[in-house]
């Protein structure tokens, strides 16, 4: 019988699994684009079944005064402790969603954040926004 801790435990390693595979799947598609690869990109890989449940913690480098940020993102490493992900140094742009209607300096550099994936725009880049 599995009781509420063994239950919470199993939805956070199948979240931490659907975040797993949409990044494999996000590295995946930048290595075709950057070889050149003439193949499309599968689109089933991308759907947002997949992509839905991406949520990460990151930490605001850039507050660029429009609701929008730049970032990078951390992984936990203690109770209330991050630090930069070494498997992903590359900085991302994000949205403010509770900044949509005028930029309120709801955040600011340093601050760590949750982000989530929201899909792709037409160009195929990642647009996330703080959750």
């Amino acid at each position: 019988m599995m009781d509420w801790n063994d239950s919470g435990e199993s939805q956070r390693v199948s979240a931490d699994l659907r975040s797993l595979r949409a990044r494999i799947i996000g590295l995946e598609s930048k290595v075709q684009l950057l070889t050149g690869g003439l193949a499309p990109l599968p689109a089933a890989a991308l759907t947002p079944s997949i992509w839905q449940q991406e949520i990460f913690p990151a930490r605001i480098t850039v507050d660029h005064q429009d609701g929008t940020y730049d970032a990078r993102r951390q992984v936990a490493t203690a109770c209330n402790t991050f630090a930069d992900d070494s498997d992903d140094t590359a900085e991302i742009t994000l949205g403010n969603v509770a900044e949509r209607g005028g930029y309120t300096g709801a955040l600011a550099v340093g601050d760590i954040v949750l982000v989530r994936f929201d899909g792709l725009t037409a160009a195929g880049q990642a647009i996330y926004h703080v959750w």
